[in-house]
């Protein structure tokens, strides 16, 4: 963010005069500090420092500024802070996210329109592995050399907090609710959006090669999921459906190492998953597994809903719609997955041509047939440009929760998943050892978000309630 006065934020600013983030505060913005309502009015962010602001003071603060659209920064949240920001969106985090930014998507056709960046950024967490199954100091069986095997698990970091960027990309961001206008619903119908949008920068020092020892590669990650939530008020018992619209993007530094000698590293997969905690099946999926290097992504949903037509409400059925949207990806293919066990579905898109990372995982007990597809003699073959360029997936999904079972219970979880994977490898020469060297890193991002369905479907100024 720029620091000239004309571009800082009105940050009105409730909390203690000592409280941690009042002097980072001083420098992103012109600060209101007073907490005269007048200044509420006149500022463009709320920042409550929640470790040190009254609870009782959450539920009218928060209300004012969301429904005058200003941007809503929560630190230190604790466990009243979570239930006065459910109570007024209907809409709750794990107790784990300390920190966000909140802001009414003022230009979405939906009155109840929410966009969240989580703000957490806690240190990457490293398992090393190999499994033992797969024996890092072991030769591939039937293969002259040696070949070491490393595979190492880390947990991407969330936005980092650097104040300034991470508010003026939330800001940028408001309005990146993804999803076409057939998701729109004629006047009447009674629907809310809720939108996830994170950036990860996942660093990775690798310390074996001597080319690469010392540096440090990053790989970044932005996604942004909407839930398109609707009421079906054309029923008499008013069943519920949430479409889902996902659009990941990674950008991949300027690789360490490429040469014939040694690549790395390179994204040859990337895995996205979906689930909610119910045990209810899902309505519709997009895209299907397909090695066309144009993939669609196109979701359909009949929708019993109630209207305004002819000047009064009627119901009828209306087909909420996404796509389709096509995305190129040549040399790539994507892999939908289900699984029954935790109704979870994935799509995995990997690297397909010359080397499909599906058949051919880079594992141990692959190599015999990995080498001869990667290795030209002792000089490593090119990958698939998209192996180290910029990409853009889509997915989504729907579900239909039934009004008794909401009625029941209103309060879904939904949950994120993506696992981005990198391969680095190298012949003796390019790794400095007599040894051929495969490095694996899978990189996890985790994300959840709890809805109270008719809350978040809810519209007062419906005149089809």
């Amino acid at each position: 963010m720029e620091s000239t006065r004309q571009t800082k934020p009105r940050i009105f600013y409730t909390g203690s005069p000592s409280g941690q983030d009042l002097d980072a505060l001083t420098d992103l913005g012109d600060l209101f500090a007073r907490n005269e309502p007048s200044d509420l009015r006149r500022a463009e962010v709320l920042w409550v420092d929640c470790a040190t602001t009254r609870p009782e003071r959450y539920v009218p603060l928060l209300g004012q500024a969301l429904s005058a659209g200003q941007t809503l920064v929560m630190t230190h949240l604790e466990p009243s802070a979570h239930d006065a920001l459910e109570k007024l969106v209907g809409t709750r985090h794990d107790a784990g996210v300390t920190a966000l930014m909140v802001s009414r998507d003022m230009r979405a056709s939906a009155p109840s329109s929410f966009v969240f960046t989580v703000l957490d950024a806690p240190a990457p967490h490293v398992t090393p592995a190999p499994a033992p199954a797969e024996d890092a100091s072991a030769p591939a069986r039937g293969m002259e050399g040696e070949w070491e095997l490393h595979t190492t698990h880390l947990q991407a970091p969330r936005s980092q907090r650097d104040w300034g960027r991470q508010l003026a990309a939330h800001r940028a961001q408001r309005s990146l609710s993804v999803g076409g206008p057939g998701l729109i619903p004629p006047q009447g119908v009674m629907y809310g959006v809720r939108s996830l949008v994170n950036h990860s920068r996942t660093p990775i020092t690798y310390e074996t090669w001597p080319t690469t020892k010392g540096k440090t590669q990053h790989f970044e990650l932005d996604y942004v999921v909407s839930y398109h939530v609707y009421r079906e008020n054309g029923r008499p018992d008013a069943d519920y459906v949430v479409i889902r619209v996902q659009q990941v993007t990674t950008h991949p530094e300027v690789l360490m190492v490429d040469s014939g000698d040694a690549k790395g590293f390179w994204q040859f997969n990337l895995s996205l998953s979906c689930r909610c905690q119910r045990d209810v099946p899902f309505l519709r999926t997009s895209p299907d597994t397909t090695t066309d290097p144009l993939f669609s992504v196109q979701l359909p949903v009949l929708l019993h809903v109630k209207s305004i037509q002819n000047g009064s409400c009627r119901a009828h059925f209306w087909e909420a719609s996404h796509g389709p949207v096509t995305r190129a990806t040549e040399g790539w293919a994507v892999s939908q997955r289900y699984e029954p066990t935790s109704k979870q579905m994935t799509w995995a898109h990997g690297h397909f041509a010359p080397w499909d990372s599906f058949d051919v995982p880079p594992t141990q007990v692959e190599f015999p047939r990995f080498v001869p597809i990667i290795y030209d003699g002792n000089r490593v073959k090119s990958l698939n440009p998209l192996a180290g360029a910029t990409v853009t997936v889509e997915n989504c999904a729907a579900w239909r929760f039934s009004a008794r079972e909401i009625a029941a219970n209103p309060k879904v979880k939904f949950e994120e998943f993506q696992q981005q994977n990198l391969v680095a490898f190298a012949n003796p020469t390019g790794s400095g050892t007599s040894k051929k060297k495969l490095r694996v890193f899978n990189i996890n991002l985790d994300d959840s978000l709890e809805f109270n369905l008719p809350q978040v479907a809810d519209d007062v100024t419906s005149p089809c309630r």
